[in-house]
C-alpha cells in the first residue's frame, strides 16, 4: 500500500492511466508481462522462430536433394545421347564397309550384326532397368518428403491451435480478473460513501440518516404500503437510501442512491426507476448516481432524466437536491 502514497510513483485510477504509464515507461512492460503471463506463453515466440528456422533448413536440404537428382537425370540423358550418336557413327561406317565387301563379308557381317543387336539390346535393357530403378527411388523419396511435410504441417497446425486455445484461456482469465477488480472497486466505493455520506450531504440536509441495502424498506416502507414483488425487489436492491431534512425549505427528502465505480446508462436508469417507486410510496425522492467517473452518455441521460450525478465528489444537478 505504501507504493500508492509514494510521490514519485503516479497513482493509477483506470486501465487507460495504466496503459499511458506503461507507454511512458516501456522498461516496465516486460516486468508486467512476466507477472501476468505464464512462462510457457512468454517462450512461445522464441520457440516459434526456432521451429520456423528448422523448417527452412529442412526445406532447403530437400530442394538441394531434388536438384541433385535432376542433375543426375540430366547426366544420364546426356550419356544416352552420346551413346546413340556414337552408335549411329558406327552404323554409318559399317554400311560403307558392307557396301565395299558385301559379297565377301555377308556371312561375317550378319554374325556381327546379330552380336551387336544382342549387345545393344542388353545394354538398352540395362539402361532401362537403371532408369526404372532411379524413377522408383525418386518416387519413393518424393513420397517420403511429402509425408514428412504433411506430418510437419499437421504438427505445426496442432501447435498453433494449442497456442490459440491458450490465448483464449488467457483472455477469459483476464476478463474475470477485470470483472473481479471492478466488483472490488465498487464495494470499496460503496463503503467509502457510506462513511462520507453524512459529511457530504450534511451541507444540504439536516438529520442525515444512511440506510444500508434493504434496511429502509424493512424499517419504513413495509409497514407503510404494500408493493408488488417487482417494485419491492427494486427497492431491496438499492445500494443506499439517504434520508434527511432539506436546509433550504425544511422538507424531508429521500435520496435513492446507486453506487458504481464507473457510472453508466444502466446506473442512471436504475436510480431514476427506484426513486419513482419511492415517490409512489409518498416520499419526496431524488435519484442519485455516485461513482469515480461516468460515461458521456450517462452524463447526458442524467441531465435529461433529472438524476443527480456525483463523480469524484463533483456534483452534476445539485439544484435537484435544493428544490426537488
Amino acid at each position: 500500500m505504501s507504493l500508492w502514497y509514494n510521490q514519485s510513483v503516479p497513482q493509477i485510477r483506470s486501465v487507460e492511466e495504466l496503459i499511458q504509464i506503461i507507454r511512458q515507461h516501456p522498461e516496465w512492460r516486460e516486468a508486467l508481462l512476466s507477472a501476468l503471463l505464464p512462462q510457457d506463453l512468454l517462450l512461445l515466440p522464441q520457440e516459434f522462430r526456432a521451429f520456423r528456422a528448422e523448417m527452412r533448413e529442412r526445406m532447403e536440404a530437400y530442394e538441394k536433394r531434388i536438384e541433385a537428382h535432376e542433375r543426375r537425370m540430366e547426366a544420364i540423358e546426356e550419356q544416352i545421347a552420346r551413346q546413340r550418336a556414337e552408335f549411329e557413327q558406327q552404323m554409318q561406317q559399317m554400311r560403307l564397309e558392307f557396301q565395299q565387301q558385301l559379297q565377301q563379308l555377308r556371312l561375317e557381317f550378319q554374325q556381327q550384326m546379330q552380336a551387336m543387336r544382342a549387345e545393344f539390346t542388353a545394354r538398352f535393357e540395362q539402361i532401362e532397368l537403371e532408369m526404372h530403378q532411379m524413377r522408383t527411388e525418386f518416387t519413393a523419396r518424393f513420397e517420403q518428403i511429402e509425408l514428412e511435410m504433411h506430418q510437419t504441417r499437421t504438427e505445426f497446425t496442432a501447435r498453433f491451435e494449442r497456442v490459440e486455445q491458450d490465448i483464449e484461456t488467457l483472455k477469459k482469465d483476464m476478463k474475470e480478473v477485470k470483472d473481479d477488480l471492478a466488483s472490488v472497486k465498487g464495494i470499496v466505493l460503496e463503503i467509502d460513501w457510506e462513511r462520507r455520506a453524512k459529511s457530504f450531504f450534511g451541507r444540504l440536509l439536516r438529520h442525515v440518516r444512511v440506510y444500508a441495502p434493504g434496511e429502509f424498506y424493512d424499517r419504513e416502507i413495509e409497514k407503510r404500503v404494500a408493493l408488488e414483488s417487482s417494485k419491492r425487489d427494486q427497492l431491496l436492491e438499492l445500494d443506499y437510501v439517504i434520508q434527511g431534512v432539506r436546509r433550504s425549505d425544511g422538507k424531508e427528502i429521500v435520496l435513492a442512491v446507486e453506487v458504481s465505480w464507473g457510472v453508466g446508462v444502466k446506473d442512471i436508469s436504475r436510480a431514476r426507476e427506484r426513486a419513482a417507486i419511492l415517490r409512489e410510496c409518498g416520499y419526496l425522492a431524488v435519484p442519485v448516481a455516485i461513482g469515480r467517473a461516468a460515461t458521456p452518455k450517462a452524463r447526458t441521460l442524467a441531465g435529461r432524466e433529472g438524476v443527480v450525478l456525483i463523480t469524484d465528489s463533483k456534483v452534476q444537478g445539485e439544484e435537484l437536491l435544493k428544490q426537488a
